[in-house]
C-alpha cells in the first residue's frame, strides 16, 4: 500500500499465494484483492492489514472485482463466471455464467 501525499510505500503484504490478479477499493475505505488461489481479500488500507479473506466453492482464478455500493454487493468475476457477495459478510448470494 502506497501513501499517495509522498508516493512512497506505507506497508507490504503478501496477498495471495500465486499472486495479486486485481485490487479495487470499496467505498469503506477498504482494499479488496483476488488471487489465483481462489481467494478474496480484504483489506484496511490505513493500517496496511488484512481484515479476513474468504475462498470461494471450487477455488476458481478469480481475475478482478468491483463494489457496487448502491446495492451493496461485491462482484468478483473468473473466466466462467461472475459471483455476487453481500459487502457485509462476503457471502454468496448469486452466479451468473
Amino acid at each position: 500500500f502506497w501513501d499517495p501525499a509522498t508516493a512512497s510505500p506505507r506497508a507490504k503484504v503478501k496477498a495471495h499465494d500465486d499472486g495479486v490478479r486485481h485490487l479495487a477499493l470499496g467505498p469503506d475505505g477498504q482494499a479488496y484483492s483476488v488471487g489465483d488461489d481462489g481467494e478474496l481479500g480484504q483489506w484496511d488500507v490505513a493500517k496496511g492489514e488484512a481484515v479476513r479473506s474468504v475462498t470461494l466453492d471450487g477455488k476458481p482464478r478469480l481475475d478482478a472485482v468491483a463494489t457496487l455500493a448502491k446495492a451493496g454487493l461485491r462482484v468478483v468475476a473468473s473466466r466462467a463466471e461472475l459471483r455476487c457477495l453481500k459487502l457485509a459478510d462476503l457471502s454468496v448470494v448469486g452466479t451468473v455464467d
